[in-house]
């Protein structure tokens, strides 16, 4: 049975659509891609970009540059430049925060709350976005990159958080919004909070 939320000693967030919408950085890369394959092949940016988001947001991430290559009759052997893209990408600006997310980071600061970020994906991808997110006024998060321990669902991560700081499985909460997380949680033996936002 869940505790009351707030009185763990320890909260772990996900990342991506957990703090932020993560298609605030996806979409932004993808213009960058559509601005490569415009200079290399001249194909129409915007109608590369309308493309990915579109194909993004009905059927995810998986393959998509493979699709999009295929769509538009783009020559094989690209992938790994696209990759490279979206793991370097530099938005212009700051990416905020769920509203409600960022008043419960300032809360639990306040309470002097353990505060853990672990993000499953590509390092170097993570850490870009971490970089560009607005978190003004935030401050004492401890980031995790699950892909250098063992990505979740893995318990591995959440294992390390909890014998590095001396923190017991009844004292932390994972707060997640995918079934990755919620299994991450499980296999740890914590309690999980799943958002929607």
């Amino acid at each position: 049975m869940l505790r009351n939320f707030y009185l763990y000693r320890a909260y772990i967030f996900d990342l991506d659509d957990t703090l932020y919408k993560e298609t605030d950085y996806l979409f932004s890369a993808y213009k960058q891609i559509a601005a490569y394959i415009n200079q290399k092949y001249g194909i129409d940016a915007e109608e590369i970009f309308l493309y990915l988001q579109e194909r993004f947001l009905e059927c995810g991430r998986r393959n998509i540059f493979d699709k999009m290559d295929k769509h538009f009759g783009i020559e094989v052997g690209n992938i790994g430049e696209y990759l490279e893209i979206l793991r370097s990408h530099q938005p212009s600006g700051k990416i905020p925060l769920f509203y409600e997310m960022k008043k419960l980071l300032y809360w639990l600061i306040k309470m002097k709350k353990q505060i853990f970020v672990l993000t499953n994906g590509n390092v170097q991808q993570q850490k870009n976005k971490i970089k560009h997110i607005d978190w003004a006024g935030i401050n004492d998060i401890n980031f995790v990159f699950a892909n250098e321990i063992e990505p979740k669902p893995s318990p591995k991560a959440v294992e390390l958080i909890m014998n590095e700081n001396n923190i017991s499985k009844r004292d932390i909460v994972l707060i997640g919004d995918s079934y990755v997380d919620r299994m991450c949680a499980r296999n740890a033996e914590i309690d999980f909070v799943s958002v929607k936002i």
